[in-house]
């Protein structure tokens, strides 16, 4: 997965994704569509419960291959969340957009 696929794919059909908690509670939803070949997250449109998103996010291309790579090892059982924090604030926007696009 590349940030360059994600853009395309979002560009193409932005729209809201759920977040992927790894308990049993349900996701959030969240939107996502790209502006200036950035990809760019909101509050959901059509689907509740909403993320509570003050204002747009952009998910930096530079932090894709390492929250991909923890995303893996989260969904092998790993906990990953302090790591992930490191990289990011936005790793919940991330994990969704991912399995979101079934990788």
């Amino acid at each position: 997965m590349n940030y360059k696929e994600l853009v395309e794919n979002f560009a193409k059909n932005p729209r809201d994704v759920s977040t992927k908690p790894i308990t049993n509670r349900p996701g959030k939803w969240f939107y996502v569509y790209v502006k200036n070949e950035k990809i760019i997250v909101d509050v959901a449109r059509q689907h509740e419960p909403k993320c509570s998103i003050r204002q747009p996010r952009t998910l930096s291309e530079k932090e894709i291959d390492d929250i991909y790579e923890l995303y893996i090892k989260r969904i092998q059982g790993f906990a990953v969340s302090k790591q992930a924090a490191s990289i990011t604030m936005n790793q919940v926007y991330w994990y969704g957009i991912f399995n979101d696009m079934e990788v």
